[in-house]
């Protein structure tokens, strides 16, 4: 019997080069041992046929890109127009996805947004609280001090653990800290 897999779709300009396979990687330790991770980093121009193949065979996926002039890289740009025939198709329909994105100030919530939107016209399943925009900002802000409701790395167990509730048709989701006091807290003065 074969192990059920999770697919990374790594969209990153820089494939296993750039900020997003780290974060991954880090995600990935969070699964159950029984779940196969594979990787299709879409800067390597893989056959049409073979990235469909793999997309057909998973339980769930996983989306990464870096955010790049506020969108996403051309590489998952030309996924998506690839993809546009196979919108609704059987290899999407109700599979659990979530989305890391990562960048450096700005942007990226506005990119996981959309990615989210793409990907629930395809017929994917977002699950909640299923996706991190993870920035070089939070990582410095986060390396200085422990305060704070910094949104980081710190929930990728919860991602994970959604996203294989997801998988396994289970409905016990957990959902991170929120932090309810500072939210309304006035940082910016006057």
């Amino acid at each position: 019997m074969k192990s059920p897999s999770i697919l990374f779709i790594n969209g990153s300009l820089h494939g296993i080069d750039g900020n997003t396979l780290p974060l991954v990687n880090k995600l990935s330790e969070f699964f159950p041992g029984q779940y196969e991770i594979k990787h299709l980093s879409l800067c390597e121009n893989k056959p049409h046929e073979e990235i469909c193949k793999l997309i057909d065979e998973c339980e769930g996926i996983i989306f990464g890109t870096g955010t790049y002039w506020q969108s996403w890289s051309s590489h998952l740009q030309k996924f998506f127009e690839e993809m546009v025939d196979y919108e609704g198709h059987k290899m999407w329909m109700g599979k659990p996805v979530c989305v890391i994105v990562t960048m450096h100030s700005v942007g990226g919530m506005e990119v996981a947004g959309r990615i989210q939107s793409n990907l629930s016209m395809f017929g994917l399943v977002i699950p909640p609280m299923c996706n991190l925009v993870h920035s070089y900002v939070n990582f410095l802000a986060r390396k200085s001090s422990d305060d704070g409701d910094i949104w980081d790395e710190r929930y990728l167990n919860v991602i994970a653990h959604n996203l294989i509730t997801a998988i396994e048709k289970r409905s016990d989701y957990m959902s991170w800290q929120v932090e309810t006091e500072d939210s309304h807290v006035i940082w910016c003065k006057k």
